[in-house]
């Protein structure tokens, strides 16, 4: 990445899906513990955007391919996680999406993974690693579980 003498660099390659199940109350998130990069770490759904790809149909890929689930609902969260990458000096910016399951499914993990669990918000919190994912969770369990998302929060360009 080109470093400008006056300005830190903003980057946004990445994305992040919180899968929420509400067929049991509470409702619960999955986690994964992670493979390679971040190893033995749990985390929600991440990835790369790929070329021609919106950050959500990036996200909504990211869901299927790494635990086989089809959502029935996915929205944006109206969060980004932000930080900075010491590595390439640069400022980290990575929208969170939420996808909702009404119903078990089962979870398949892919080598990113080596195993997956279903927890409560407050679990997840204690577990995850990112403080930008935590501060998230409590959005989303504001936003998404205490209440109805806003229909504007649907995302529509990414067929479920």
């Amino acid at each position: 990445m080109a470093r400008s003498p006056d300005s830190l660099p903003i980057r946004c390659i990445n994305v992040a899906a919180t899968v929420l199940r509400f067929d049991q109350d509470p409702a619960k998130v999955l986690l994964r513990r992670r493979t390679g990069v971040f190893a033995g770490l749990w985390c929600q759904v991440t990835g790369t955007i790929e070329t021609e790809e919106t950050a959500a149909q990036a996200a909504l890929r990211e869901v299927r391919e790494e635990t086989g689930l089809v959502p029935n609902g996915f929205h944006s969260t109206d969060v980004c996680d932000q930080f900075y990458n010491a590595d390439e000096n640069c400022i980290e910016v990575v929208p969170i999406f939420v996808a909702i399951l009404e119903t078990d499914q089962p979870v398949r993990l892919n080598r990113e993974n080596s195993e997956s669990r279903w927890v409560t918000i407050d679990e997840a919190v204690g577990l995850v690693p990112f403080v930008g994912h935590r501060s998230a969770l409590r959005h989303i369990e504001n936003d998404f579980v205490e209440r109805t998302p806003e229909e504007w929060r649907r995302i529509t360009d990414a067929p479920l």
